[in-house]
């Protein structure tokens, strides 16, 4: 599916882009004109995105239109590498994971610890083992749901930035096409965030493996070594991000509001859970 192809999905098919079904529309059957819109579609096509996106932001300076900004948001999108047409049904499928105890007792970050986050719950004197506890709670939610949009990519670096800025290009835009298209972009922005959070995690693993519980003092050395204050800010921006995305999601899909708002307030609870720790652990 090309560029322009897309736009006309949004802007001659509301619901046919809901339910997935936004058709094509064959190069020798567009409009060729001298319409600098057209234009950008065009060189969308082409690849040429950095072309695109100047010729855009020119002319969202002297052109308002809804679909200006559409398209800038297209322009940075495709230089980011994302390919929304190969994800366009996925939040009509997408379910709300599960956040209860049980759920959080059986991912891999909460498996892999359990004996050693066992005891951080015995020793809640030695300072930093209720925050590794919580902090591993916290990553848990994340990890469900993570697991819920494991077939979305992820971006990095100079990607990931070309993404955010498309993201924001399409904040407080009116149509339900354009929530749904900004949901796929969160979507795909919020798992990103949260594979940077697991990287950092590992290393908080090799930490409390270690810890001999037998001896508070070095307990509490070793686990002032984890900068959770940093976890801390990173779990912020990653529910703010989760928050506004799911909001999205459910002005393109308002049947999923009940599931979704209650998996986020469940994880929400669990951040500030950490948060209210890891703001001033170790200090």
């Amino acid at each position: 599916m090309s560029w322009e192809s897309l736009r006309i999905s949004f802007l001659v098919s509301l619901l046919a882009a809901l339910c997935g079904l936004s058709a094509c529309v064959p190069a020798k059957n567009r409009v060729v004109d001298n319409d600098p819109l057209e234009q950008s579609y065009r060189l969308m096509d082409k690849g040429e995105t950095d072309e695109a996106i100047a010729k855009l932001e020119d002319l969202s300076h002297e052109d308002s239109r809804p679909e200006v900004r559409l398209a800038l948001a297209s322009a940075y999108a495709a230089r980011a590498g994302l390919k929304i047409e190969s994800y366009w049904n996925f939040i009509s499928t997408m379910r709300a994971p599960t956040i209860n105890s049980e759920q959080l007792q059986s991912t891999p970050q909460i498996i892999r610890l359990q004996a050693a986050l066992s005891q951080a719950d015995k020793h809640k004197e030695v300072e930093g083992a209720d925050e590794v506890s919580k902090l591993a709670q916290m990553l848990a939610t994340f990890q469900l749901w993570e697991a819920r949009i494991d077939a979305l990519p992820a971006v990095r670096g100079s990607k990931k930035k070309d993404l955010e800025h498309a993201w924001i290009i399409l904040r407080d835009q009116p149509k339900a096409g354009d929530h749904l298209y900004r949901a796929l972009m969160g979507l795909v922005l919020v798992k990103s965030d949260l594979q940077e959070g697991f990287d950092g995690w590992s290393d908080v693993e090799t930490v409390v493996k270690g810890i001999d519980w037998k001896n508070p003092t070095v307990s509490a050395a070793s686990l002032c070594t984890v900068n959770f204050s940093d976890f801390s800010k990173w779990s912020t921006d990653a529910v703010s991000r989760l928050s506004e995305t799911i909001e999205d999601v459910t002005k393109a899909f308002p049947s999923k509001e009940p599931e979704m708002r209650d998996a986020l307030v469940k994880s929400k609870s669990v951040a500030r859970n950490f948060q209210r720790l890891g703001n001033g652990a170790c200090q």
